[in-house]
């Protein structure tokens, strides 16, 4: 046997003798209001971040374009911290004066940033991009009706370290977790604290109903769209695409970005435990079958322990699951009528 290949074994012992003390898979807690509370406050933890002392932001407007059935504003969400947030805007014709539309937080994957959930025609660099896998899903909510934000996440797009933009890496993921990490926090965590920023903005809004808020994401966006849904309790509605799974059979089985690890987060729990605080609220899981770095065994599997905390609360209605036929990229099929039926 090769030397890496004992080293694979070697590691995964240590994943496997990992404790996840708090964990769903020994059975559901008598109290699970109180399992929530207690799971929540270690997360937070365990991302590194402090919600109640996020920075507070005014947005500026720079620009406006009637797009066919909405207008796209390009703004920045300028925070009292230092952070420049830029986004896109979008805003749907079918509004009128008066009316409260849902909002809809569209969080890109790795790739170009916002542009890519924005259906935009080019990259920070001015350069073409392809839109594929149906990931702009911020055009996708405006044309349905909803008030829909797409930031750059931190590490992405116009948020980028100058070195790596200029290096055309393609993101600022290993830079911001190393250096998040060697100060206590994490680059998911300031993804989730910036998100939390985009959702003050949105709820904020006169034409957007605080009530309903919906944070969807497509692959590292199903990351952040998932830990905020789990942390910030005004989320109506949380959709992870192509990244909800079990740890141990995706990021913890194969390479990927190290933005997706949290020091001694599988200590504590699975992803599908995190997933159990979004409960009561929505949570619509979206899958692709033949996704290799999410595999649909390990989805399937944190579905079915996610499952029993909804039944559990009676309220088995509001977690749903589409599995697409192809591999990792968006799919509309069915979540656009899905939330609808709950609106």
């Amino acid at each position: 046997m090769l030397l890496g290949q004992l080293l694979e074994l070697y590691v995964g012992r240590i994943v496997d003798s990992a404790p996840r003390r708090m964990s769903l898979e020994g059975g559901l807690p008598e109290d699970l209001a109180a399992w929530q509370a207690d799971l929540h406050a270690v997360l937070l933890e365990a991302l590194g971040i402090s919600p109640e002392d996020r920075a507070c932001a005014e947005a500026e407007v720079l620009s406006e374009r009637q797009m066919d059935g909405f207008v796209r504003h390009y703004i920045r969400l300028h925070c009292d911290n230092g952070l420049v947030v830029p986004a896109f805007l979008f805003r749907p014709d079918t509004g009128g004066e008066g009316a409260r539309l849902p909002g809809l937080l569209a969080l890109h994957g790795h790739g170009t940033g916002k542009n890519v959930s924005s259906g935009f025609e080019v990259d920070v660099k001015g350069r073409p991009i392809e839109i594929q896998g149906e990931r702009d899903y911020a055009v996708q909510a405006a044309l349905r009706g909803y008030v829909a934000l797409a930031p750059d996440q931190v590490g992405f797009g116009e948020l980028m370290f100058d070195e790596d933009l200029r290096a055309n890496r393609g993101s600022s993921c290993d830079q911001l977790s190393m250096r998040c990490m060697m100060c206590g926090t994490t680059a998911l965590g300031q993804r989730v604290l910036e998100s939390m920023i985009c959702l003050d903005y949105l709820a904020g809004l006169d034409d957007v109903d605080e009530d309903r808020l919906v944070v969807m994401g497509q692959s590292g966006g199903g990351t952040t769209s998932l830990f905020t849904g789990a942390v910030d309790q005004r989320v109506w509605a949380t959709v992870p695409s192509c990244y909800f799974c079990t740890f141990r059979h995706s990021i913890l089985a194969m390479a990927h970005c190290s933005c997706n690890y949290v020091p001694r987060l599988f200590e504590l729990a699975e992803m599908y435990d995190v997933a159990a605080l979004v409960a009561p609220r929505l949570l619509y899981v979206i899958a692709g079958r033949e996704d290799p770095i999410f595999p649909i065994e390990g989805v399937e599997l944190a579905y079915g322990r996610v499952s029993e905390v909804y039944e559990a609360m009676g309220v088995a209605d509001n977690l749903g699951l589409y599995v697409g036929p192809e591999g990792h990229r968006f799919y509309g099929a069915e979540v656009w009528e899905w939330l609808a039926r709950r609106l």
